[in-house]
Order: C-alpha cells, then structure tokens, then sequence
C-alpha cells in the first residue's frame, strides 16, 4: 500500500509572501514604464511562471529570462529572516513525520528562491524533496511538477493532498489526481473551487483565537493614570500575564482622556507606538491595533512587526471612506462591527445585511473575504432571551454565505447576570461549535483583592476557626476557594481548550494534556521569548 503524502505549493500557501512579490513587480514596472492597475497581480501574475509573466507584459525586451532571474534576486533580497510560516503549518509538519508521511514541496519558484523561503521559515530540514517547475519540461498549471514529485517519493495521487494558494496551481494538483486543498490566502473559497478546489482552509489549523483584551484603559482608572504618567509597568505585566494564559493575540487600546491633554487626536498616536514597540519586544504574540482615533491606528500599523489585527470598521460610511484604504495599504485583516450610520440594529438579519456590505466595500479595495473578521455584535442574553440562537444562526450564515472569520466580545452574553464566568463558559463553546473563530476576552483570573481578604480574615477570626500561625494570604485564599492572590488562567480558557478539542482542533488533543499538566512539569505553561510576528 502506498505511503500517504502532502505536496506543498510554496508561495502563499506555506507563508504569507505576495505582497513582497507584488510590490517587486510593481517596482519592476514602473521601471519600464508601465501603469500598476488595481489588482493587476492576483489577476495577471499570481501563479504563473516568470517567463510567461514578462513575456506577457514586456513582448519587446530582449531577454524576459534575465528580467525574472534579477525580480527573484530583489525578492530573495526583501525576504525577511526568519518569516511566521503559516499558521498551524509546523504543527502539520511535526504529525506528518511522526506518521511517516511523505513531505515535498511543489513550487513554480526557481530552488533559489525555494531554498531561501523554507530557511525563512524553519522548515528546510523538513523536506528532501522539492520539485521547481522550471527545471520540469513544463510547470504549472501542467500536473507534471505534481507528478514528478509522487515520483520521487514513490506515492499514487489516491494517497495525495496537495495544498495550493493559485488557480493554476490547484488545476495543477488537481489535474495529477491529488485531492486539492486551496488555501484561501489571497483567493476566496468560491474561486479555489471554481479552479478546482476539493476544499479550503484559511490556514493548516484552526482552534479558536482569543484575543486578550486587558491593555485598554477604558474603564481602569489606575492604567489610564499610569500611562499618562508615562509608567508602562501595567502594560508589561498584562502583555506577560494574558500569552502566558493562553490569549493567541493582544488587543492593543491607547484610548486615555489625559488630565493635561483632552485631545486624543494628539496624545493617542504617540502612546499606541509606544505600547506597541513595547509589547512586542515582550511577548511572541501578533496584535490587534484597536482605536477610534484614524491617526492613532495608523501609527500602531506602522510600528507593528508582522501582519496584525485592525479592530475596527463599520458600516459607518466615514469609517469605511477611512479604515479600508489602511487595511489594503498595510495589507492586514480587520474586525467589521455590523453597526452602519442608522446604529445597531436588534435584528440579526439587519446585522447580517450590514456585515455584507462592509465586504462588498472591502472587495472594491480588493480585500479578500477572509481578512474581514466580523463582530455580529453579541446582545445580553438577560435582556435578549434569544441572544445565544441569534448569535449561534448568524455567525454560520456569516461562515457560510459571507466566508468570513467572526468575533464577538465574549463577555456581552453575560452582562447584568450572577456568576457570569459559568455563563460565558457554556456560550465559548457554543460559539466555536457554531463557526465562531476568535473572541475579544480577558483570559486572565485576577489576583483576589487584599481588602476581601482582610474581610475574609476577619470573618473566619469571628466564627472562632483557628489558623495555623503564620498562614500566608496564598494559603489562605486557596483553603477557602477564593482563587489566588496572582494572575492565573482563567476558567473561560479552559472552556476555549475543551472547545477546541471536542471540535478537533487540538491535534492527539496535545494542548488540553499540556494545560492539564501539574505547574512546574515539562508541559507547565510558561511564556515564550520574542520572535518576528506574522
């Protein structure tokens, strides 16, 4: 019986790499005196081999051969080293050659360049063979270079996935008798499909994104005077505290009314840089710029490292004039809030309706569907008795007919209700299960404050019990179950690493073990040192 094998397209599928490929074409260009059209590179370059690239745009040069070996030179030249490899791909990579799956890479980049891209990710060492198309009698869209590579590694196409980003690479794939996965980084589902498509994924793996929401000083006074002050001590303990939870992105909010200042259109874009170079020379995490001040998100997108988050636009016409220039510009998805100019609306349908026109918009901008990450807007289940179904309905037909990511604040559903930990730990999961991909959320239990434990003390010295002498406010907290007097990981987590998985999105559910693993062991949960984002 044949081995089973995963064929890797390179570009756009094992990393996020067109945008420097489509910012050295465009350079190339306007070089030779040619106009950039909007979109002109998923439309007329994406997929396709140099020579027929250059061909195609410049018949009268005299040599397209050496104008594709120099744009690779500049592409080999702007790569970034290291560079994040897409999402969930390592963890891909590691299962397969425990199982001893076959491993190739089938790419329409020249070795150079292929070389270059699995050192940027860390994932040379992973892959023995790699098949170009250049050096094949015909590239893609041919299945040849698909075929070659089952060659090499002695596999039938019945036994292959093959993961491709392009329409010419999928009909490639798809054309050999691999079962085609596209991976919808530049392309939506139908297109990939259209092409040829068996299915789509957005990355390699998918469990459920939190995004911490504690670097916000609305609402915490304490905070917003720090940082007026200019003391980030708050901020780097929160950075810290909410990775080492478990939160997968950090919400960064610089939103302070400063006592000296009350013009944030001034104070606010210098604080967002500051935190953002902060947090990011803290914690290996992506962030989430979060603003409503245009200035203060353009200066997060500047200093932020990697791809990151913009929270947010609406259905607000001034807000969609501004957030979706930045968002194509920086190249970087965003959360669309389904509130236009007419305000929220408590009707799902209405909120559908608006998270369909923020995409529409986007789409002219040639943003993709899934870089919009959709807040459908989660209503009090103590005032909306039907909020959970609502919400559960919306966020499928948003995966379904929209193909978007969807968010939500997480702590919404509870609000005005006792014991609101035990409500939003039923409603995460709910949530994923329904297609929800990522919750804007606090994953941290705060340190149990001093003055209830005083008061606790007090109580326990009234009723005559008699402590050990010497008891430390740790032990004491703790015999009586009022948590911790440290940061800890709160039960909501847990909740979003069940979810994950009973959905399988927890690969031999290695996660939950390492989470349930006692403080201290080999699998205890610790923060992790910096590295480049994406």
């Amino acid at each position: 019986m044949s081995r089973a094998a995963l064929l890797f397209d390179l570009d756009g599928t094992m990393l996020v790499s067109d945008p420097i490929h489509e910012a050295v074409f465009a350079e190339i260009w306007r070089e030779h005196g040619l106009e950039v059209e909007e979109d002109f590179y998923n439309t007329r370059v994406h997929g396709r081999l140099n020579i027929d690239i250059f061909s195609d745009f410049l018949p009268d040069h005299p040599d397209p051969e050496a104008l594709g070996v120099e744009k690779e030179a500049r592409y080999r030249e702007r790569l970034p080293r290291p560079y994040p490899a897409m999402p969930g791909l390592s963890d891909l990579i590691a299962l397969a050659q425990t199982n001893d799956w076959a491993l190739a890479v089938v790419t329409n980049a020249p070795r150079q360049n292929a070389e270059a891209m699995l050192e940027a990710i860390g994932l040379r060492d992973a892959f023995g063979v790699i098949i170009c198309g250049d050096e094949c009698t015909r590239g893609k869209p041919d299945p040849e270079p698909y075929l070659e590579a089952m060659r090499e590694l002695g596999v039938t196409p019945e036994h292959s996935i093959a993961f491709e980003d392009s329409p010419s690479g999928i009909r490639a794939a798809h054309a050999s008798g691999a079962f085609t996965i596209g991976i919808r980084s530049s392309l939506d589902d139908a297109t990939l499909r259209t092409a040829g498509a068996d299915a789509s994924l957005i990355g390699f793996d998918e469990p459920f994104c939190v995004i911490g929401e504690r670097i916000n000083p609305t609402g915490r006074k304490i905070l917003a005077a720090e940082l007026e002050a200019g003391d980030y001590s708050s901020v780097e303990r929160d950075a810290i505290n909410q990775v080492a939870a478990g939160a997968t992105v950090l919400d960064i909010n610089a939103g302070v009314v400063y006592n000296s200042n009350p013009n944030p259109n001034e104070t606010e874009p210098p604080l967002m840089r500051d935190i953002v170079n902060l947090v990011q020379g803290l914690v290996d995490a992506p962030l989430c710029i979060d603003s409503s001040v245009p200035a203060a998100l353009e200066a997060g997108l500047e200093a932020a490292e990697g791809r990151p988050l913009l929270n947010s636009v609406t259905g607000e016409e001034e807000r969609l004039e501004f957030v979706l220039p930045l968002v194509k510009k920086y190249n970087v998805p965003v959360v669309a809030i389904s509130n236009d100019d007419t305000g929220i609306s408590q009707d799902p349908d209405e909120r559908f309706e608006v998270a369909k026109k923020i995409v529409q918009r986007a789409a002219d901008y040639g943003i993709p569907a899934h870089d919009i990450v959709v807040d459908p807007l989660v209503m009090p289940i103590g005032a909306v008795g039907s909020a959970g179904q609502q919400v559960f309905a919306l966020v499928r037909r948003l995966r379904d007919e929209l193909g978007v990511n969807t968010t939500c604040g997480a702590s919404n559903i509870s609000f005005g209700l006792p014991n609101r930990h035990g409500v939003n730990n039923a409603f995460l999961p709910m949530a994923a299960a329904a297609g929800m991909t990522s919750a804007i959320m606090n994953p941290l239990a705060l340190p149990v404050k001093a003055s209830l434990i005083a008061e606790k003390r007090a109580a326990v010295e009234a009723a005559g019990i008699v402590l050990p002498e010497g008891m430390d406010d740790e032990t004491f907290v703790q015999m009586f179950g009022m948590g911790s007097t440290k940061y800890t990981t709160g039960k909501e987590m847990e909740a979003i690493r069940a979810a994950n998985l009973l959905l399988n999105n927890d690969a031999n559910g290695a996660a939950w073990i390492a989470f349930n693993k006692p403080a201290g062991s080999d699998g205890g949960r610790r923060s992790s040192g910096r590295r480049r984002r994406g």
